[in-house]
């Protein structure tokens, strides 16, 4: 019996260890096989995909989003400079929002790890503006703590392993 609660203690300690930290996730579709300039310019267009349903908390993750990208690629030094989308670049930076899953800190509260994690999925394609080639194509993926007292426990957490990843896709 002692060895079945230390196995216990240890398993839930572990569950509630790995609730609390976030975490991102990345799988490439077309691999980059030419390196980017990192001293050159990309304009940025994130946008919801089609097929997902423009909500309120969609279109926040959005803007959110781009507001995080458009300040870190320049900021870690994927790019020089980040512009608009249609304007003038070397590069092309298409992101589209696949999935975005909100847990509101009410529902965290009450429900602690059994609410769920703030989610967020999104496909980055890098165009090469001057032959229109794919460079890189992958879609990444954050996730935020589940625990309700963890600092990593909503959406903006999600959102910046997201950008974690792909900015760790674009750096080589």
């Amino acid at each position: 019996m002692d060895a079945f609660r230390r196995t216990l203690l240890v398993t839930v300690s572990l569950l509630v260890i790995s609730g609390c930290s976030s975490k991102g996730e990345l799988q490439v579709q077309r691999g980059l096989d030419t390196r980017i300039d990192h001293g050159a310019a990309a304009s940025i267009n994130v946008q919801p995909d089609e097929r997902v349903e423009k909500t309120e908390a969609m279109l926040k993750a959005v803007r959110r989003l781009h507001a995080q990208l458009f300040g870190r690629l320049v900021s870690e030094g994927v790019f020089a400079q980040v512009v608009q989308a249609g304007e003038a670049a070397q590069y092309d930076v298409q992101v589209r929002l696949l999935a975005a899953t909100e847990v509101s800190q009410s529902a965290r509260i009450l429900f602690g790890v059994l609410a769920g994690a703030n989610e967020l999925a999104v496909r980055v394609d890098v165009f090469n503006t001057t032959n229109h080639a794919l460079l890189v194509s992958f879609t990444a993926k954050g996730k935020s703590a589940l625990h309700p007292l963890s600092s990593e426990n909503d959406m903006d957490a999600a959102i910046r392993e997201a950008v974690d990843e792909i900015i760790k896709e674009l750096e080589n």
